[in-house]
């Protein structure tokens, strides 16, 4: 799983899931990130603008589908906290049930 923000410790623009036994694409798509600009720094790295997350669905929108891709699978990251930081924020930013992510345990969104 790799997530993209608006900044540092931001809110998510894009997120993306692969199966790592199979390759295959489990989920990838831009996020609105609601009232928060992206950042010209993270812009620079990740290349979304705010223009292309405008008409994205918001976070709380593609939650379920994040939470069916990832039910019951261990989650491998690159930087596993600061992406876990992220997303466990945006679920609680958009009133969602918090869920049990434990870093090195199997869990979902």
């Amino acid at each position: 799983m790799d997530t993209e923000t608006t900044d540092l410790f931001g809110r998510t623009v894009e997120i993306a899931v692969i199966d790592a036994a199979t390759g295959k694409k489990l989920m990838d798509t831009l996020v609105d990130p609601g009232d928060a600009e992206i950042s010209d720094g993270t812009r620079w790295v990740h290349g979304i603008t705010d223009e292309m997350v405008a008409d994205a669905r918001p976070f709380e929108k593609i939650l379920p589908r994040l939470r069916k891709v990832t039910k019951g699978r261990t989650i491998c990251v690159y930087s596993a906290e600061y992406d876990r930081t992220v997303v466990l924020k945006d679920v609680e930013r958009a009133g969602k049930s918090r869920c049990t992510w434990s870093p090195g345990t199997t869990g979902t969104a």
